[in-house]
């Protein structure tokens, strides 16, 4: 563990470790609030576990996108994380202005698939 903090890792090794921290609680925060925020928009409670059941069906192509466009198309995980984190902050700021059925469910379907594409990139950054 002390490997990691020698001087010439230590600001990679913060950078990664905030990065994940910030992943895991926008992640996690998101989809375990999720439910209370949708009911409060007067969706129904079974809908939301819909929505979420379909946003995390969502999240397997996005790793997979996120893998061949940094191997296949050579665009590198800087980019492909920069596009993929740009693409979910708009998906976040489409869900919390988001009250129909379709935008609810787009947003969300979006969201999941840039964010754990996302997430993808900095997993094989810190391997």
């Amino acid at each position: 563990m002390a490997e990691l903090f020698r001087p010439e890792l230590r600001r990679p090794t913060i950078l990664i470790l905030l990065a994940n921290v910030t992943f895991s609680l926008g992640y996690w925060g998101l989809f375990a609030w999720l439910p209370t925020i949708l009911v409060d928009r007067g969706i129904s409670f079974l809908n939301t576990l819909l929505y979420i059941a379909i946003g995390a069906i969502a999240e397997y192509p996005g790793y997979l996108a996120a893998a061949y466009l940094e191997e296949k198309k050579s665009l590198g995980r800087k980019w492909v994380m920069a596009i993929f984190l740009a693409a979910s902050g708009a998906a976040t700021f489409w869900l919390a202005y988001s009250f129909t059925f379709n935008d609810v469910m787009a947003a969300i379907i979006i969201l999941s698939f840039f964010n754990l594409g996302a997430w993808g990139c900095l997993g094989r950054v810190a391997a």
